[in-house]
């Protein structure tokens, strides 16, 4: 494998050389060297190992939004993520079609009703209030990709370590996400309009509020999405770091997650963030050692107490460097304030009668979300269904889209994949897959919670994230089918674990 990486290793740090040009010398413009590095990713796909390739996508999709700015949307930077999947999935095709790998002899759990919702979604094809056959064909990037995701994070998990690896490289993505919006909340908005116009336009949809980082996204606060969907990976890794390094390393990344958090003003990721957070911490403490109790209130006191040291130095330091930031601290901390967070989502209920009233079997697609924004001027000529749909919720958009049948499978999927996960982490006898599936299953419960108020598992980063590790939480209770376990389950002591074979080539 390190003969296989070091090449590898070099095409990346290329790409990432390319990417520092396109800021620095006017000779090449920034579309040029973005476009450019989003090739070479794609090369490196092609010849890295299958679990490396997919840790290059997921790089790619951290710094997607800020490339699409900056090349003022351009068609190949703005579906570059799916283009990266489609990479990955002809390297598979090609090696299975050539029989260099055989087919996958088992498929994952769920696969019908992904097959149904795959059905369902070409069926809105002939929907008679469609907006045509490429608007549909757009919406693939929605309702498509949820699927490759699922089955690609089934595949590729083939131990308790790469799972890991896995979280650890969304970990290391989300920092990346810290470090720039903590340098962009403390310059102000002029942090990313000197980088492009275009930030511009974006930040004059938020008049009225405090500037919100951007990160490496085209949409402000998004790094708090970023914070929040590994918050659960944070606490696991605390809780089994071997190295004294490592835990000191993440008890001081605590607090600058936190930080992100309170300055992207996303109420709703600081809930769900804590709401991971808090389920993991108490199946595990529920499910736990004695000694490994122990372990875990140590180091979550630490935790406690590096977080109340710092943050208050944190905050004061950035509210002298901005005077933004202390109205986006205060509006994030109104999540605390009943008066206020009661009304935030007020008509979400009627909204999904609505749809349903209006469009029991869906309108098509397009008509929502990102799409609707592109095909806006179809929507406007269509004499029955011109007005605007807002939903700013999962069910209200999914019955827009989809109609009744579609909404009901995608929430049957959701449901059963939280019941096959948590049912996974209490029956689990290996300790460190059991402790992963924790992980894995309070990140996605934490996600489905914030569905009420917004649709993220429907739109990256938070579909890239939510449905990979979807298919790995499915291919956990597997891994433990080794001969290598004992049948008699024993209490967390953060051992190994054994794997299966490969799926897809490597």
């Amino acid at each position: 494998m390190a003969r296989a990486v070091a090449p590898a290793s070099l095409i990346f740090l290329a790409g990432m050389v390319a990417l520092g040009m396109g800021y620095g010398l006017d000779a090449i413009s920034t579309r040029t060297v973005l476009l450019a590095t989003l090739g070479i990713l794609g090369s490196v796909i092609l010849v890295v190992p299958a679990r490396w390739a997919m840790v290059v996508s997921f790089f790619y999709l951290s710094f997607e939004g800020m490339a699409k700015i900056l090349t003022n949307y351009n068609p190949v930077i703005h579906v570059g993520m799916d283009l990266l999947l489609v990479v990955l999935c002809v390297r598979w095709f090609f090696a299975y079609l050539t029989r260099k790998q055989k087919f996958p002899d088992m498929l994952p759990p769920l696969t019908v009703l992904f097959a149904l919702h795959l059905i369902w979604f070409f069926i809105a094809f002939a929907n008679p209030f469609s907006l045509g056959l490429i608007p549909s064909l757009a919406s693939w990037k929605v309702y498509g990709s949820m699927t490759v995701l699922y089955f690609i994070g089934y595949y590729l998990s083939i131990s308790a370590g790469t799972v890991r690896k896995f979280m650890a490289a969304w970990i290391v993505l989300t920092l990346i996400q810290c470090a720039l919006s903590l340098y962009q909340g403390a310059v102000g908005p002029q942090s990313v309009t000197s980088l492009h116009p275009g930030y511009a336009g974006v930040l004059m949809r938020y008049q009225g509020y405090a500037f919100r980082p951007f990160g490496g996204s085209a949409v402000p606060g998004t790094p708090a999405i970023f914070v929040f969907m590994i918050a659960p990976f944070l606490i696991y890794f605390l809780l089994t770091a071997k190295s004294a390094w490592t835990r000191l390393i993440l008890l001081a990344v605590v607090p600058a997650c936190v930080l992100t958090l309170m300055l992207c003003q996303i109420r709703s990721a600081l809930l769900k963030a804590m709401i991971g957070v808090s389920l993991f911490i108490i199946l595990n403490l529920r499910d736990s050692s004695v000694k490994a109790r122990k372990r875990a209130v140590l180091s979550l006191g630490a935790a406690a107490t590096v977080l109340a040291l710092a943050l208050p130095y944190l905050t004061t330091h950035w509210i002298d460097q901005a005077g933004d930031n202390a109205q986006a601290i205060e509006r994030t901390l109104s999540l605390f304030e009943y008066d206020k967070i009661s009304g935030a989502r007020r008509g979400a209920f009627d909204r999904i009668l609505h749809s349903i009233q209006v469009a029991p079997l869906g309108l098509g697609l397009s008509r929502t979300g990102a799409a609707a924004g592109k095909f806006v001027d179809l929507i406007a000529k269509d004499p029955f269904y011109n007005q605007s749909f807002f939903t700013d919720n999962f069910w209200a958009l999914t019955i827009v889209d989809l109609g009744i049948p579609g909404s009901l499978i995608l929430t049957t999927i959701l449901i059963m994949l939280v019941w096959r996960g948590y049912r996974s982490s209490r029956t689990m006898v290996s300790p460190e897959l059991r402790m992963i599936a924790t992980a894995l299953v309070c990140t996605l419960i934490a996600s489905i919670a914030g569905l009420w108020g917004a649709e993220g598992v429907l739109y990256n980063p938070e579909m890239v994230f939510f449905w990979f590790f979807a298919g790995a939480l499915m291919r956990l209770p597997q891994l433990e089918a080794a001969p290598a376990l004992t049948v008699q389950r024993q209490p967390i002591s953060f051992v190994g674990a054994p794997s299966l074979p490969d799926a897809f080539p490597h």
